[in-house]
C-alpha cells in the first residue's frame, strides 16, 4: 500500500485544552488535568515506517487521504483541529468516538476529538461511510470517510 505515516515523537503541551497550537482549546486552563506530560513519549516505541511530523505533514499531503486516530485525548484539546485546519485535501479518515456515538465517560462529544474539531468536520466535509470497530470496553470506536464539501 502507497501509504505514509507521521506521528509526533512526544506529547505537547500546546495542543493540550486551552493550548495555543490551534488557536485555542475547549476545556481546561493548558495543562491543567492533562493525561500526560511535555515531552512523554506517546505509545511506547515507534515502528520504522512512522515518520516524525505532526500537523505540518498534513498541510504537506493534500493529494493523500487525513488519516487521524484518537488525536484529542479524552475529547479535548487541538492535535486534531491543527491537523484539519492545515490540511488542504478532500478525504478524512476518523477513528476513534464521535458525538452520538460514544458511552458519555467523560464528555458528550466522546474521548477522540474535541467537540471544536467534530464541528469543524461537519461544517467542512459531509459523511461518507461510518463502520463500527472493535473497541476495549467502554469505548464506542467507529472508523468514518468523510468528503469536503465543494461550494
Amino acid at each position: 500500500a502507497d501509504v505514509l505515516a507521521f506521528d509526533t515523537e512526544a506529547w505537547q503541551l500546546s495542543f493540550a485544552a486551552g493550548g495555543g497550537a490551534a488557536g485555542g482549546g475547549e476545556g481546561t486552563a493548558a495543562g491543567e488535568g492533562a493525561p500526560f506530560t511535555e515531552g512523554e513519549a506517546l505509545m511506547g516505541a515507534r515502528e520504522a515506517c512512522v515518520e516524525q511530523g505532526g500537523p505540518e505533514a498534513a498541510a504537506a499531503h493534500p493529494d493523500r487521504a487525513l488519516v487521524l486516530m484518537w488525536p484529542d485525548y479524552g475529547g479535548r484539546g487541538s492535535y486534531g483541529l491543527a491537523c484539519l485546519r492545515a490540511y488542504r485535501g478532500d478525504r478524512l479518515l476518523l477513528v476513534g468516538e464521535w458525538r452520538g456515538a460514544t458511552f458519555g465517560r467523560r464528555s458528550e462529544s466522546g474521548e477522540s476529538f474535541s467537540a471544536e474539531f467534530q464541528r469543524e468536520v461537519e461544517a467542512g466535509f459531509v459523511r461518507e461511510e461510518l463502520h463500527r470497530l472493535p473497541t476495549w470496553p467502554g469505548s464506542l470506536d467507529h472508523v468514518a470517510v468523510w468528503r469536503r464539501r465543494r461550494a
